[in-house]
C-alpha cells in the first residue's frame, strides 16, 4: 500500500538499500562467528557475546533498513531514518574517540585494513548523506492520512517507556562509560565497547518514542518486525555465550547479576510489545 501524495524520494530508497547490504555484511560474520573480529571487523571484540549483541543490531537493522527502502510511501519508510541517523552519528563520534583501537596499522592483515578504512568512509558518508536527504524528504512530505491502526494507549505508553529506557542507558555508555559499563551492563564492556553498545541504545530509544508517536501499528510494521527479530537474536546470542569464561577465568555473564535480570526482562516485553504490534499491522495490511 502506497501514498501516492507523500512519495518516498528514488534517493531515499537508493541510500537505505546500500546502508542495509552494509549492515547485512558487518552483521552476519559478527553474529555467527563473534570470535572473528581480530580480521573481519573493524576493531577487536571482547568477549564474543559483545561481538554477537552488536551483530543482532546489524541484522535487525537490515530488516528495517531494507522493508524501509522498498516502501514507495514515506509514511511507511521514515521510520527508519531518524534512528539510523542518530546511530551511525554517535557510532563515529566513538570511532574518533576510540580511533587507536581500531585495526588501521600495517601490523594488521590487508583485509582488516580494507574493512577499518570501509568503516569509517561509510560512517563519515552515511550521517551526511542521509541528513541533507532527509530534510530534502520532510521539506516535500505532506501530512498523513488518518491512522490505519491506531495503537491503544497501552501500547503506546509500554514503546515510550522502553524508548526511555534505552534512551537512559545510551546516554549512561556513551557519554560515561567508565562509571556505567560495569554496573548497567550485564557482562565486561571497554570503554570503546560500551559507547557502541550505547550508541544502538540511542539508536533504539529513539526508534521506540517515534514508534509511540506514530499511533499507527501499519506505519510502523518495518520498525515492529525488525525489533522483533532483534528480541530473536539477542535472545538467541544470550543463550549461545552466555556460559564462556573471561581471560581471567570468571564467567561471561553472572546469573545472580540483576543487571542480567533486567535486560531479559526487557527483550522479553520487547518481543511482546513488538510481536502484538507487528500482529495488527499485518492485519491492517
Amino acid at each position: 500500500m502506497s501514498d501516492p501524495k507523500n512519495p518516498t524520494m528514488p534517493a531515499m530508497r537508493l541510500l537505505l538499500t546500500v546502508a542495509a547490504i552494509l549492515v547485512l555484511i558487518i552483521g552476519v560474520p559478527l553474529y555467527f562467528v563473534p570470535t572473528s573480529t581480530p580480521l573481519l571487523f573493524s576493531w577487536t571484540v571482547n568477549p564474543p557475546i559483545t561481538a554477537a549483541f552488536l551483530g543482532s543490531g546489524y541484522l535487525a537493522a537490515f530488516v528495517i533498513e531494507m522493508t524501509s527502502a522498498r516502501e514507495r510511501s514515506w509514511t511507511r519508510a521514515r521510520i527508519a531514518v531518524p534512528a539510523v541517523l542518530t546511530f551511525t552519528t554517535m557510532t563515529l563520534i566513538a570511532t574518533l574517540l576510540h580511533f587507536d583501537k581500531f585495526h588501521f596499522g600495517p601490523q594488521f592483515p590487508k583485509l582488516t585494513q580494507f574493512v577499518t578504512y570501509v568503516w569509517l568512509v561509510v560512517y563519515v558518508a552515511v550521517p551526511v548523506v542521509m541528513a541533507v536527504l532527509l530534510y530534502l524528504q520532510v521539506r516535500r512530505s505532506r501530512p498523513d492520512a488518518r491512522a490505519l491502526a491506531p495503537m491503544p494507549a497501552w501500547s503506546r505508553a509500554l514503546f515510550a517507556l522502553q524508548g526511555v529506557i534505552l534512551l537512559a542507558m545510551g546516554v549512561a555508555l556513551f557519554f560515561f562509560p567508565s562509571v556505567s559499563k560495569d554496573i548497567a551492563w550485564p557482562w565486561a564492556l571497554s570503554s570503546l565497547t560500551a559507547r557502541a553498545v550505547g550508541a544502538w541504545c540511542l539508536g533504539n530509544g529513539l526508534l521506540f518514542l517515534q514508534i509511540a508517536l506514530e499511533r499507527d501499528f501499519w506505519r510502523v510494521e518495518n520498525a515492529l518486525s525488525a525489533l522483533f527479530v532483534y528480541g530473536i537474536l539477542l535472545l538467541g546470542s544470550l543463550i549461545r555465550l552466555s556460559g564462556g569464561m573471561m581471560p581471567d577465568g570468571a564467567p561471561v555473564v553472572e546469573v545472580s547479576d540483576p543487571a542480567l535480570w533486567a535486560y531479559i526482562v526487557f527483550v522479553l516485553v520487547m518481543l511482546f510489545t513488538t510481536g502484538h504490534g507487528w500482529q495488527q499491522a499485518r492485519r491492517t495490511g
